[in-house]
């Protein structure tokens, strides 16, 4: 399900690593914080690390804040996320630092700080995006599969729902924040793009449990 990628000029081309340096080096957290990162590094970062990708021809597909950006403004984002499956993400694990992982997703720091989120194809909602909702972008780094603005929303509706599932949400200001960022991005989307939500629906219906659905529509009914 393909998406026109527009919003911008005509044959411009977004930097990968211009929004990833740009998000990290006016972040005023990153200057005040114990974690000292050198953001003059991270374009050299991305350049390593894409072409560790393309070295051991792992296979991916970017969403996140990159692929939001081929969509919509007023968005930035300090790391890469890439759906992956887990055998390409082992041919590169040596190379990385793993801060967070479970069976969904890996959290990781490679060159320099640079912070790179793995989604794992494992998960049925990140294989949809992957073999149904993508198509190629082209940076200034060169041509990337990213989600399309289905896929975007069908991963938006789907951590939302999960979020909003937690009990702890009213009770922690950071996964408050990503919960309202989340349907922020939903409604920003949905307000410039037309996107069929029927598709959507089933495969959340399918692969979500039913409290967890009941949320998803509960939304979907709000903001049609």
């Amino acid at each position: 399900m393909n998406t026109v990628i527009g919003k911008r000029k005509k044959n411009e081309k977004v930097s990968i690593k211009g929004i990833i340096y740009a998000a990290n080096a006016f972040n005023i957290q990153n200057w005040i914080s114990d974690y000292k990162m050198n953001a003059d590094n991270l374009p050299q970062s991305v350049d390593k690390f894409l072409k560790l990708l393309s070295e051991n021809e792992i296979d991916i597909v970017i969403v996140g804040g990159i692929a939001l950006l081929s969509y919509m403004q007023d968005r930035n984002t300090q790391d890469l996320d890439l759906i992956i499956s887990k055998s390409d993400f082992r041919k590169i694990s040596s190379s990385l630092k793993v801060v967070e992982a479970d069976e969904n997703f890996v959290n990781c720091e490679t060159f320099d700080g640079l912070k790179v989120d793995f989604l794992f194809t494992d998960n049925a909602i990140f294989n949809y995006v992957k073999k149904a909702f993508c198509q190629k972008a082209n940076y200034r780094e060169g041509s990337f599969f990213i989600a399309t603005v289905e896929g975007l929303v069908l991963m938006k509706l789907y951590a939302w729902a999960d979020l909003r599932w937690n009990g702890q949400l009213f009770k922690d200001k950071f996964l408050l924040t990503k919960s309202l960022r989340y349907k922020n991005d939903i409604e920003v989307l949905m307000l410039n793009y037309e996107v069929n939500l029927n598709p959507l629906k089933k495969i959340l219906e399918k692969n979500l449990e039913a409290s967890k659905f009941g949320l998803v529509e509960d939304l979907i009914a709000q903001l049609s």
